[in-house]
């Protein structure tokens, strides 16, 4: 298995219902449950996440992570690379698990530049 998606609509259902269910059954598997969407949840491989391809892809350009990535991240799914990153960025709309990752907290939502704003703050360049 590389990963399994479930969605669904019901959000209440997905996390009262369906997540303590497949929490259980990753537990007997090897594997995980996160979370991108609130309509959707993923079972993937323990070790597999955006922390660990992001690690990879900086270990090919020889980035080192703690000290010289910015990354950007909303969700769930994003915490274990906001935690490893030399600057970990939430946007606005972001979920509570990421804005706790993060080591900054942008006004600007994803849908209103906030990704842009933050490269733009830490002197990445302008991106209007």
């Amino acid at each position: 298995m590389h990963k399994l998606l479930i969605m669904d609509d019901d959000i209440i259902k997905l996390s009262t219902i369906v997540r303590p269910k497949l929490e259980h059954m990753a537990a007997q598997c090897n594997a995980r449950v996160t979370q991108a969407l609130p309509t959707m949840l993923e079972l993937l491989p323990i070790g597999c996440s955006k922390a660990y391809g992001v690690n990879e892809l900086c270990k090919h350009f020889k980035i080192e992570m703690k000290n010289e990535l910015l990354s950007l991240g909303d969700a769930e799914n994003d915490v274990e690379m906001l935690e490893n990153a030399c600057i970990g960025v939430c946007v606005a709309n972001g979920s509570k698990l990421a804005k706790d990752a993060a080591d900054f907290v942008m006004e600007e939502s994803n849908d209103l530049g906030g990704a842009g704003a933050a490269m733009e703050l830490f002197g990445l360049g302008n991106y209007d």
